[in-house]
């Protein structure tokens, strides 16, 4: 099992909150922070609460995830589709 650093765990975070992006790639996240897409999907999958998954995929069908924080500075009749549909979109 591999342990992942605290560190990791909030440079992952910190690219989810990057100003200039609504919704991230773990190969987004993992070029920015330099940590292997292996264990960035493993620190979104296990490490944060706050990470939402997006319906949608980008153009090369990659899952595209966001946290809440940034979720909730969206537009409001996106906030409240969201929630109607338990997922963010």
């Amino acid at each position: 099992m591999i342990m992942i650093e605290s560190d990791e765990i909030l440079k992952v975070q910190n690219a989810l909150n990057h100003k200039n992006f609504k919704y991230r790639t773990v190969r987004g996240i993992s070029k920015e922070t330099k940590i292997p897409s292996e264990e960035v999907q493993k620190i979104i999958d296990f490490e944060l609460e706050d990470i939402v998954r997006s319906k949608y995929r980008n153009q090369f069908g990659e899952q595209l995830f966001t946290s809440r924080k940034k979720l909730s500075q969206s537009s409001p009749f996106r906030r409240l589709g969201a929630a109607l549909a338990n997922r963010a979109d």
